[in-house]
């Protein structure tokens, strides 16, 4: 009998211990409106994706993966491919291709001739508009891969 009284005390004081309290004061407050400037709506902020592509980043790795298969003895004319439809782009957008901060490195990637170019002090949105122009303009290139600080993209 002791045993049960026992148990039965033990249950109540968890019981009683995991109650749901009424809060301590009844009084009710509005709610806080998170309308600013920065947001779009009550409650939903700007995605901050938009600053990163927007922000000047150091490095930018692009890789322009084309339809030719690599061979070493076509590097030549498949890099004047690559570099055609990046100075054809630059012509269009009124930049001088000889003053482009980029190194540009021939890649063999899964048997196909890639150039793996490295751009500097640009920003994600200028890279990417840039490289989309460029690949529409060239039926030679297959997709071009783009590292761009936090972001990746494939055009």
């Amino acid at each position: 009998m002791i045993r049960v009284l026992v148990a039965v005390a033990v249950i109540f004081v968890f019981v009683d211990s995991c109650a749901v309290q009424p809060p301590a004061s009844e009084t009710t407050t509005a709610p806080v409106s998170t309308t600013t400037d920065n947001n779009t709506g009550p409650g939903r902020k700007r995605r901050a994706v938009d600053a990163k592509e927007e922000a000047i980043q150091d490095k930018i790795n692009v890789i322009v993966y084309t339809k030719r298969v690599y061979d070493d003895k076509t590097i030549e004319s498949n890099m004047k491919i690559v570099r055609d439809a990046v100075e054809e782009q630059a012509t269009k957008q009124g930049i001088d291709y000889k003053k482009l901060s980029m190194t540009q490195e021939v890649v063999n990637k899964g048997g196909k001739f890639a150039v793996s170019m490295t751009v500097e002090k640009k920003s994600c949105n200028d890279a990417k508009t840039f490289v989309t122009n460029s690949k529409e303009a060239s039926a030679d290139l297959s997709f071009v891969f783009i590292n761009c600080g936090y972001s990746s993209f494939i055009i």
